[in-house]
């Protein structure tokens, strides 16, 4: 059947206004002209036009964004339904609605393979998906659209066709491949190669975890109790999976630690304290200024004489990133740190990087217990943080030399002032200073927990000259 409007026609009815307006819509404030139509295909049933799957591109502020698109054209919108744009089809006026949580466009998409301007492809793990009789939206904050198909599958919508999306789409297809554990079922994942050859992801598919509890939550509410509740099962098990998830990283790829990598590592967490140390806040505050000085002094001395690999990795590792379920824990979103640019969440970095991640959680998980009035000295809770510490990096140094990955110069620590932690505290280091970044961007009220976090860190670095 033949749509009876073109391409081109169907990119003209979106409203860019209403379009920006989306909680998905990452480039707010800097559209610079219209869209234009990259590639799309139209939706039909009973031999009528019923929508368009649509990929755009949006100028914005001197280059060029990809988002995806799909639209449902709605006679009678209903209240809840999101509008993108107004259109005649058909001889009669009708509205264009946002049709990504639609069950027929996610029926057409996951079962989807096509040749046009570009090439659709699905790659599917396990059992076949049928189409999905019931659609429900989740996660209206995010900044993809995320639904949940027949109460059994996740399905995840890359809104912005970028490299966070590509990466993890493509680190979850590699480890399904190997049938890693550590993460939810992959059972598809749907990918767009453009006509000059770029790829990009559309889709995910992944097992719902039913009556999942987020590793934050769970381990806060635990903490509720004060510091001398037993956490050590539940920190395993989430050290359990993290190595299940990095053995299957290092599968996908990986080679020695280099000099090279020390100084770019001390080279980006320079340039991190550099910004940091001209913030307005570190000229008032003498005791952030102090800080951030020890801690380039630090960095610049520490000597890396450990091996390791590099590798891809999860790159945003923490507690809110595990989902626990039936005694196990899962590692969920592969996109990379929020505030990276495309370039550096592409990157392969130390698996450390990822364990330092867990241990500033945990460290943020004891400050926020305290906060709402857990019990406890802080002599208490600096104890908890590092029973923590020890129990994850043991169990996880376990898990992963048992089942023979290469080394990641995780294995003999016991403690982060072990005798092979050095690369463990620069990337202890490189977060440290990263939360600070984050927190006086977005929760100021905060500073204080990654501020007293890097005068831990620096205060258990010796420095070996």
């Amino acid at each position: 059947m033949t749509a009876p409007v073109s391409l081109a026609q169907a990119v003209a009815w979106l409203s860019p206004s209403k379009v920006e307006g989306q909680r998905w819509f990452r480039h707010k404030g800097r559209i610079r002209g219209g869209f234009e139509a990259v590639d799309g295909w139209p939706i039909m049933r009973g031999g009528s036009l019923y929508g368009w799957w649509l990929v755009v591109k949006v100028p914005v502020e001197g280059e060029a964004a990809l988002y995806q698109v799909p639209v449902v054209l709605a006679d009678e919108p209903a209240s809840d339904q999101v509008r993108l744009g107004e259109c005649v089809s058909e001889g009669r006026a009708r509205t264009l609605v946002d049709g990504a949580s639609d069950a027929l466009v996610l029926g057409d998409l996951i079962a989807r393979v096509r040749e046009g301007k570009g090439a659709v492809r699905a790659e599917r793990f396990g059992a076949p998906i049928s189409p999905p009789a019931l659609v429900e939206s989740v996660h209206q904050d995010s900044s993809n659209t995320l639904c949940r198909l027949d109460g059994t599958l996740l399905f995840k919508l890359y809104r912005c066709l970028d490299a966070a999306g590509r990466r993890e789409a493509d680190l979850l297809a590699a480890l399904a491949r190997q049938n890693t554990e550590g993460i939810p079922e992959v059972r598809a994942v749907v990918g767009y190669e453009g006509a000059n050859g770029e790829k990009w992801a559309l889709a995910l598919v992944q097992e719902w975890v039913s009556h999942g509890v987020n590793a934050w939550d769970r381990l806060t509410r635990t903490l509720a109790r004060g510091p001398g509740v037993d956490t050590d099962i539940d920190i395993r098990s989430m050290a359990k999976s993290v190595a299940a998830v990095h053995r299957g990283l290092m599968a996908v790829g990986a080679r020695e630690w280099t000099e090279d990598d020390t100084s770019a590592l001390k080279a980006r967490i320079g340039k991190q304290i550099a910004r940091l140390r001209e913030t307005e806040e570190a000229k008032a505050s003498p005791q952030l200024a102090s800080d951030l000085e020890a801690a380039l002094e630090r960095t610049n001395a520490l000597p890396i004489t450990e091996g390791g690999v590099v590798c891809p990795v999860h790159g945003d590792l923490h507690l809110g990133q595990l989902l626990y379920q039936h005694g196990r824990y899962l590692v969920l979103d592969f996109e990379g740190e929020p505030l990276a640019s495309p370039e550096a969440r592409l990157a392969w970095h130390s698996p450390l990087k990822d364990v330092a991640g867990m241990l500033r959680s945990f460290d943020y998980a004891a400050a926020m217990a305290r906060r709402q009035g857990a019990p406890g000295s802080r002599d208490d809770w600096e104890r908890w943080v590092n029973r923590a510490e020890e129990t994850f990096l043991d169990a996880y140094a376990r898990n992963l030399h048992v089942h023979g990955a290469p080394p990641t110069a995780a294995r003999d620590i016991a403690h982060p002032l072990g005798d092979h932690a050095g690369l463990l505290s620069l990337y202890l280091l490189e977060k440290a200073t990263y939360e600070i970044a984050y927190e006086l961007q977005s929760r100021p009220d905060w500073l204080d927990i990654p501020q007293h976090g890097l005068r831990r860190v620096l205060s258990r670095i010796g420095v070996r000259m």
